[in-house]
């Protein structure tokens, strides 16, 4: 039988939010993305279905890591493309990467059937005198 794993993330996820979100600045970027990683796991536990202990902890882990490395790479384009301050960014693009946890498989397949989508709608129209 699965091991309850919802009590501890439903008192952790806010308090780790306001603590970030009231000293994160002071504590530099590096922090703040660290911060704000283990946040969005705590939620992706959360939203995770019954699982163990060991399955949450993993899941913690990998949705940290992937966040720690992707943060500054996201938040450099969402800062060039939109003109955002870079260290506004840090802490909402590594709550959001964490928080999808194992749901990047159903983001990738959305964007592909996005760019297909796009792709024979202007072959259409390409074709039409």
């Amino acid at each position: 039988m699965a091991e309850p794993n919802t009590t501890v993330a439903v008192s952790a996820v806010p308090l780790i939010a306001l603590f970030v979100g009231v000293f994160g600045a002071s504590f530099g970027p590096y922090m703040m993305i660290f911060l704000g990683a283990v946040c969005g796991s705590f939620w992706a536990v959360l939203e995770a279905p019954s699982i163990t202990r060991w399955a949450s902890f993993w899941l913690a882990c990998r949705s940290i890591l992937l966040s720690l490395l992707l943060t500054v790479a996201v938040s450099e384009l969402l800062a060039g493309a939109f003109g955002w301050h870079l260290s506004e960014l840090y802490i909402v693009v590594s709550i959001a990467i964490a928080a999808l946890g194992d749901k990047w498989l159903e983001i990738i397949d959305t964007i592909k059937t996005s760019i297909q989508t796009a792709i024979t709608n202007n072959e259409k129209k390409e074709d039409k005198p």
